[in-house]
Formats: structure tokens, C-alpha cells, sequence
């Protein structure tokens, strides 16, 4: 890998950070989500998968080790992959775009619970569930809201960054 694309999933992982970090008093609002299914549309998949290992390597430097760190190796590239293999589909309307990324939102807190089946078997997992379905429900609708909005001048402003500074 060059030191150009090096650079550019450093600065997009970054970003990915920053936006999680300055919406942080906002529980559950996150531009993760979109950050990563833009890129995942745009980019290679080995570029986005690099991406959000590199977002879960610095939240783990930034939070710590914990339960959580399992959780967001499967969450943050099946999200990338999911949207990568759906690519040609997704591009082409916003509305499905939000559906998937609102879809994602409720599915967060299943995916973090998956640890809890393993741990204290299927009444733990499902109380995990049951306990965060708001959160859920939140970080479903400022999913859903976030790419109806921000869908198409970041999609077109990213694919201009790729075609001009990436290949």
C-alpha cells in the first residue's frame, strides 16, 4: 500500500473518530454509520474494512479494553461489507441507503449483546437487548435521518475526493 492510501485511511478513520467524539452528548447519534457506508459505496472494500479496523483500534486506545471491543470488530466491518456487497443497489437511492443504515441502528444493540449469549447464556443476551431497545430506536431514527440529509452532497463530494486524490 502506498503512502497516499495509508494516509487517506489514517484521515478517514480519523474523521470517523472526531465526528463519534463531537456528537458524543448525543446518546446513540453517531455519522459513523454514514462515514462508513459512504466510503464502503466509494472506495475498495479493502480500504473501508482497513477503515474501520483502524476506528475500532483508536476507540480501544481511547476507552479501553472491554466486552464492548468485541462487539465493534464484527459490528463495524459486517456494516462495511454488508453495504459493499449491496453497493450497486444502495448507490443508486437515498432511501434505501437510510433504510440500511436505520436497519444497522436498531441491529447495534443485538450485535452487542452476541458476547452476553456466550457469557450468561440466551436470558442475558436477551435482557442486553431488551434494556438498550430505546437506544436502539434512537440510534435507529438519527441513522435514517442523518443519510436522508447528508446522502447525496457527501456521496458526490467523496466520489470528486477519490477520482481527484485517491487513484
Amino acid at each position: 500500500m502506498s503512502a497516499k492510501k495509508i494516509v487517506f485511511v489514517s484521515l478517514c478513520a480519523c474523521i470517523c473518530v472526531i465526528s463519534k467524539e463531537m456528537l458524543s452528548f448525543l446518546p446513540n447519534i453517531e455519522l459513523v454509520t454514514f462515514l462508513l457506508m459512504i466510503y464502503s459505496l466509494v472506495f475498495p472494500v479493502s480500504f473501508s474494512l482497513l477503515v474501520s479496523i483502524l476506528f475500532v483500534c483508536i476507540e480501544v486506545l481511547l476507552y479501553g479494553v472491554g466486552i464492548w471491543n468485541i462487539s465493534y470488530i464484527i459490528a463495524w466491518p459486517l456494516l462495511v461489507g454488508i453495504t459493499y456487497i449491496f453497493k450497486h443497489i444502495l448507490a443508486k437511492n437515498k432511501d434505501y441507503m437510510a433504510l440500511c443504515s436505520g436497519a444497522f441502528g436498531l441491529s447495534f444493540g443485538t450485535l452487542c449483546a452476541l458476547p452476553y449469549l456466550f457469557i450468561g447464556g440466551f436470558h442475558t443476551f436477551f435482557s442486553y437487548i431488551l434494556s438498550g431497545l430505546l437506544f436502539d430506536v434512537v440510534h435507529m431514527t438519527g441513522n435514517y435521518i442523518i443519510m436522508l440529509l447528508l446522502f447525496d452532497p457527501m456521496y458526490k463530494l467523496i466520489k470528486q475526493i477519490y477520482k481527484k486524490y485517491y487513484i
